[in-house]
């Protein structure tokens, strides 16, 4: 997390949720406040990023709305959607990107975790159309886009 830090620390304020260097609250604060537009985090749970959330504090969030962007895809896909809910809940839903290189394990890491996504999602009856169509957008032949019954 530091490295993505540092490189976008050049160009905007951002809280830095992770590690043990750094005040949390503080830096939570801050992205709340707007001070830091950006947040940096490892955490995958006991965190809410989503724009209006009510901090500590009693105060809201900013309304800006959020993206997000995994740098380090996890192998649970319940951990993943963890990471992911810290976004988007309550109505709001929020883009998140995984990044990965192509051909790295890093890649085969995301391609197992959104797989789960899927399964997760078929076996508790929720609609999986929307994710199969974006695999089948972006030609990832490693997820089934084949209609299901």
């Amino acid at each position: 997390a530091e490295p993505i830090t540092e490189a976008l620390a050049e160009k905007v304020g951002v809280a830095r949720l992770f590690g043990t260097d750094y005040d949390t609250a503080s830096e939570l604060a801050a992205f709340y406040r707007g001070d830091s537009p950006v947040a940096v985090t490892t955490m995958s749970a006991s965190i809410n990023l989503q724009s209006g959330a009510i901090g500590a504090d009693g105060k809201a969030a900013t309304s800006n709305p959020r993206v997000g962007a995994m740098a380090a895809p996890l192998y649970s896909g319940i951990k993943g959607r963890q990471v992911v809910g810290r976004t988007h809940r309550d109505g709001q839903v929020s883009p998140w990107v995984v990044m990965a290189a192509e051909g790295t394990v890093e890649e085969r890491v995301a391609r197992v975790m959104i797989e789960r996504f899927a399964a997760s999602d078929g076996l508790a009856g929720a609609d999986t159309s929307a994710l199969r169509e974006v695999a089948g957008l972006l030609g990832a032949t490693w997820l089934d886009v084949a209609d299901e019954d």
